[in-house]
């Protein structure tokens, strides 16, 4: 019996009731795209993967195919393999009435000789990764991840109907009561898939939280249980008559969603390399810090990746505009929290809710391994509000257009995630703000009809 037929025959045996198999791939916008199979055809699927085209990469976030990249007609649209990531394996416990009957695992794309695609952003964060284990480095990750929960029949505005109305109040713990029985479901569908779940909290926003995953020694599982742990939160909310948004500024006169993530990193002896003593970062953070800080403004396309997502740099938004980094400090882009010397990391607070996880991560352990070689310029601590007094820190680009400029001009990055995937991400990006752009709104009418 092959690996792939035991693994298939265990979950039957333990699912009997699972009558499908969803097999999902997250594309360049970090959409999961994908196809519904038998499940008596899972043994095959592990064993073999399956064919999908490599065009899908190619997609824009409303599902557009963007010419000129290489990968649709220039090929003839081809289709690549996929490979099932087995320990993503597992049931759908939202599925069946009355007991689960359907499975998923996440995919990544190989090309025809079975070297990764270029186009999977997964794969990018595994050329990143590869450049720590060369090393001898393990980084450790936890993902905090922000959303909404918005009527499903009036989706125009955050639902109020919540202890506090519409005021901010964040860490209102009535407002989590409220949802209680939502973040339960949360916490054991998310359980019964291997996904670890942490704290919950509800931001300032009315209808807004945040879920917390813990810390993941397996980087690349980590970005896995994220995207999976979205998946649930969106269809666990349908149960409740909600849609689940982690579109990064859904309201304007509502707090934004970020993507945040938590990172340290080990050696080959397990131990820590960063610490923090006397609330002073050591060399090692110092110089990841300074890494992170070189490749920020080149990553911003990745961080924000659409017309919506530069709605966040807002003054007053706890969002930061400017590359820095500080000890306990929310106003800045790197967050140090205080922590014992064997716990210290760092805090990345620059992505929207709205960001391809595994680019994002890749983007951040880039800057992190960049930094640790000694190469990036060393950026003092900031103290106090670095929107108000930015000091020497560089500001970020915040418009889309100054985004993708940085992006196409990055000369750190490209080298880590591969410049086809580069030159991918930034073809589809500026096709989508050319569309984007070209619609005329009804804001717009409504502005200038008939006064113009």
């Amino acid at each position: 019996m092959t690996d792939a037929t035991a693994t298939a025959a265990a979950f039957r045996k333990t699912f009997p009731e699972i009558q499908s198999v969803d097999l999902l791939i997250a594309d360049l916008n970090g959409v999961l795209r994908g196809k519904r199979t038998r499940v008596e055809s899972l043994a095959r699927v592990l064993g073999e993967g399956l064919r999908m085209p490599g065009s899908m990469f190619s997609m824009d976030t409303m599902g557009r195919i963007v010419e000129g990249t290489g990968i649709v007609a220039e090929e003839g649209e081809r289709d690549r393999f996929c490979l099932p990531l087995v320990d993503t394996l597992s049931a759908v416990p939202w599925s069946g009435e009355e007991a689960v009957d359907r499975g998923h695992v996440l995919l990544t794309m190989r090309e025809p000789d079975g070297s990764p695609f270029f186009g999977d952003p997964r794969n990018a964060l595994v050329r990143v990764l590869d450049r720590f284990r060369g090393q001898g480095l393990r980084p450790v990750v936890a993902a905090e991840l922000e959303f909404y929960l918005v009527d499903a029949d009036n989706l125009h505005s955050p639902s109020v109907d919540v202890p506090g109305g519409p005021v901010p109040q964040v860490y209102l713990h009535d407002r989590l009561e409220q949802v209680s029985g939502f973040v339960e479901d949360v916490r054991a569908a998310c359980h019964a898939q291997g996904i670890p779940t942490d704290t919950a909290v509800a931001e300032s926003g009315s209808g807004h939280f945040e879920i917390n995953l813990t810390h993941e020694g397996d980087a690349l599982l980590a970005a896995d249980h994220a995207v999976m742990f979205k998946r649930t939160i969106r269809h666990l909310a349908q149960r409740y008559g909600c849609v689940a948004t982690f579109m990064a500024k859904p309201f304007t006169d509502s707090s934004s969603s970020g993507l945040h993530f938590h990172v340290s990193v080990l050696d080959d002896a397990g131990k820590n390399i960063f610490s923090l003593d006397n609330n002073r970062a050591n060399d090692k953070l110092q110089q990841a810090l300074s890494g992170l800080c070189a490749t920020m403004g080149e990553g911003m396309a990745i961080f924000a990746p659409n017309a919506n997502s530069y709605r966040r740099y807002r003054p007053g938004a706890f969002v930061p505009y400017y590359a820095s980094w500080g000890i306990n400090n929310r106003t800045t882009a790197l967050r140090v929290p205080p922590a014992s010397p064997d716990s210290a990391r760092v805090e990345h607070r620059v992505a929207g809710a709205d960001a391809n996880i595994y680019a994002t991560l890749a983007c951040i352990l880039a800057g992190i391994h960049h930094g640790l070689g000694g190469k990036a310029p060393p950026v003092s601590e900031t103290k106090g509000d670095v929107n108000a007094h930015p000091a020497g820190s560089a500001p970020l680009p915040l418009t889309w257009v100054e985004a993708l400029g940085a992006f196409d001009r990055a000369e750190i990055l490209p080298d880590y995630l591969g410049r086809p995937f580069c030159e991918l991400f930034s073809r589809v990006k500026r096709e989508e703000r050319l569309r984007f752009v070209a619609e005329v709104t009804p804001r717009e009418r409504d502005l200038l009809l008939t006064v113009v």
